[in-house]
């Protein structure tokens, strides 16, 4: 089974998931910790996600930024599980994490990698061609 958390400064994480439910329904399947938002703790939340994941999942965890505060309770709470079998993923965007909901069956290291890449790609100016009524983007 997939699992999936989101974690962020502010309320980046609902915010995506928000987008996720207006586009696909499946916003029940992702975890969220919007940090900073109060004074509490969140990495129980952490811990308590990565508990779920047992021996044939596969959990991915979207972090905001590289370095981040999260993004090291994150790592840290990660290694100390000694989990294998859990994905830390930085920069999050829509598209990575939606592309990583909609997949089917497990996701090998390359195909990760190459959602990674794709994701990346997706950040472009877009230039609108006035004189193209039916295809205004090229």
């Amino acid at each position: 089974m997939k699992k999936i958390l989101l974690a962020s400064h502010g309320k980046l994480a609902s915010g995506i998931r928000s987008s996720i439910k207006i586009l696909t329904g499946k916003e029940k399947n992702l975890r969220i910790i919007d940090a900073y938002v109060d004074d509490s703790d969140f990495t129980g939340q952490i811990i308590d996600f990565i508990a779920s994941i047992d021996a044939n999942d596969q959990g991915f965890i979207f972090t905001d930024i590289y370095g981040g505060s999260v993004n090291q309770k994150v790592v840290s709470e990660v290694i100390n599980s000694g989990k294998k079998n859990i994905y830390v993923i930085t920069g999050m965007n829509l598209p990575i994490v939606l592309s990583i909901l909609l997949a089917t069956g497990n996701i090998s290291m390359h195909n990760l990698q190459e959602m990674i890449n794709d994701s990346q790609l997706k950040i472009v100016e877009v230039k609108v061609n006035k004189n193209k009524e039916d295809d205004f983007f090229s």
